[in-house]
């Protein structure tokens, strides 16, 4: 059995080989898709999800089966974005835990004394710092805790840093506004804002299409995130 990686298509050549009926099953339950004329297998969504899965599955099975070199290249990118996360983790562990670079973190609280408007709470400085650390994060404070606030921050920090140049909200129309407000209050400037909801449907797509005059700030609804996915993606 021969694994290979084609124009963004994960394909299983299994010429001579019989698969055992759970072992159909379980590549059917991946999404893997059959060509009965070559005598293959072959799956084109979530590749650098199912090819650990499938490889662990087959190495379990104890069937030998070979990979090709583009295979290859995609298991080591796959166990290089593995090894950074799990060090992002470790580091957002380490500083729930009290185990952290102290020097870094005044740092960090120096720049948000220079660089941010609103001054910011104990727990939101804890907060922003844990997030530019894990470099990605969920915050599910309750209402009023300043994650807006902490968001910013960051934004700020990484956005000085020629990291990132713009925010994509989403959320419900009611948040518009206090994002716009928030961001000046936090960061002391007007952002150019730009809503991405509703509206004429060409003309709002064809902003996810430009490629210069790049807003600082958009924002759109879940609803018009379900109907814009794919030019979402593209932008």
């Amino acid at each position: 059995m021969f694994f290979d990686v084609i124009k963004n298509k994960l394909i299983i050549k299994y010429n001579g080989f019989t698969f055992k009926p759970r072992q159909i099953s379980q590549l059917y339950d991946w999404g893997f898709l059959k060509n009965t004329e070559e005598r293959y297998l072959f799956i084109d969504e979530n590749i650098e999800v199912i090819l650990p899965k499938l490889l662990n599955y087959f190495n379990k099975s104890k069937v030998e089966y070979t990979i090709s070199h583009s295979c290859s290249l995609l298991v080591e990118k796959i166990s290089a974005k593995k090894d950074r996360f799990d060090k992002l983790l470790e580091n957002g562990k380490n500083f729930k835990n009290g185990k952290f670079n102290k020097k870094d973190y005044n740092n960090h609280l120096e720049f948000l004394s220079n660089n941010i408007s609103r001054e910011l709470k104990d727990h939101q400085k804890k907060a922003s710092y844990h997030l530019y650390l894990v470099g990605n994060g969920a915050n599910f404070s309750i209402p009023g805790s300043g994650k807006t606030t902490v968001v910013l921050s960051i934004y700020e920090k990484l956005r000085l840093q020629n990291k990132v140049n713009n925010l994509f909200v989403v959320g419900p129309p009611s948040c518009f506004g206090p994002w716009k407000d928030e961001f000046l209050i936090v960061l002391g400037r007007k952002p150019n804002a730009n809503i991405l909801a509703g509206g004429n449907i060409y003309q709002r797509k064809s902003e996810y299409y430009k490629s210069d005059k790049v807003s600082e700030l958009y924002l759109t609804t879940f609803q018009t995130l379900l109907r814009d996915q794919e030019q979402v993606c593209f932008f």
